[in-house]
């Protein structure tokens, strides 16, 4: 029995997604939310852009068992904490001002909702293991997993963003 239970956690290790965050380096334990992605070009742009210095965290990361969206996010969020539309010419946006109370960013994202504990503990209660999505960076999307317990990942040691990510990706095909 205890091979089989050695086996099953060493598969556990072995399917666990690599996935990145970029920003600055973390002092202590980090605080969630955080925000990962497996595309490791965007997560050090994003640490290029943002990080002081410009820091590349890379993590195992546990598969979600039942990954909310972010419809489930917007969801848990309504009981929770107050909205209001807002017309912004061509579209109308949702904001969340509490966000701001909790983060640097202005409450336009829903995924931001997850800076706020009370709508991680509601997704938690409603079964959900983490988030999973894709998030908008500029004007484009990148997928994203959100887990909701820091026993989710497991970190490896950091790097430092020594050069814009972009810049080496069309060196590379100019070659």
């Amino acid at each position: 029995m205890i091979n089989i239970i050695a086996f099953e956690q060493a598969w556990d290790v072995a399917k666990a997604p690599t996935v990145y965050h970029g920003g600055s380096p973390w002092g202590s334990e980090p605080e969630l939310p955080i925000f990962f992605t497996d595309d490791k070009i965007e997560a050090e742009g994003y640490a290029w852009s943002r990080g002081e210095p410009p820091t590349l965290q890379t993590a195992d990361l546990t598969p979600f068992k039942k990954p909310a969206t972010v419809d489930d996010v917007i969801e848990a969020s309504r009981e929770l904490v107050d909205s209001y539309k807002d017309d912004w010419g061509d579209f109308e946006v949702e904001i969340w001002p509490e966000i701001e109370e909790h983060s640097p960013y202005d409450g336009t994202n829903p995924y931001d909702l997850l800076y706020i504990p009370r709508i991680r503990e509601a997704l938690k209660a409603k079964g959900f293991d983490g988030v999973k999505g894709w998030d908008v960076v500029s004007n484009y999307e990148i997928p994203v997993f959100i887990p909701l317990d820091t026993s989710q990942f497991t970190l490896r040691e950091p790097s430092e963003v020594t050069s814009s990510p972009y810049e080496r990706k069309y060196e590379e095909t100019d070659s």
